[in-house]
């Protein structure tokens, strides 16, 4: 990662059970600089099964020169390979 300029670790926990196929993943990072785009507050929750993998990523805040959004949001489920 040659432009990573900023990282402030935060907390990453999961699990997976192979029995029942279940992974689990949750992770919060407070700032991250990649070049010229900042990334603050960054969560990602992630869950899975034999069936189908939910995941929701959002941020406070997504900016560079040319962008900027806040209260950025993204979710949904993958199933049957799609």
């Amino acid at each position: 990662m040659p432009q990573l300029k900023e990282f402030e670790p935060g907390m990453i926990t999961g699990s997976f059970d192979s029995r029942k196929n279940e992974l689990k993943l949750h992770a919060n990072m407070k700032r991250i600089v990649y070049g010229t785009t900042e990334i603050n507050d960054l969560s990602m929750n992630v869950n899975a099964d034999s069936t189908a993998l939910n995941y929701s990523i959002s941020s406070s805040g997504i900016s560079n020169a040319q962008i900027n959004f806040s209260n950025v949001l993204f979710e949904g489920k993958l199933t049957d390979n799609k």
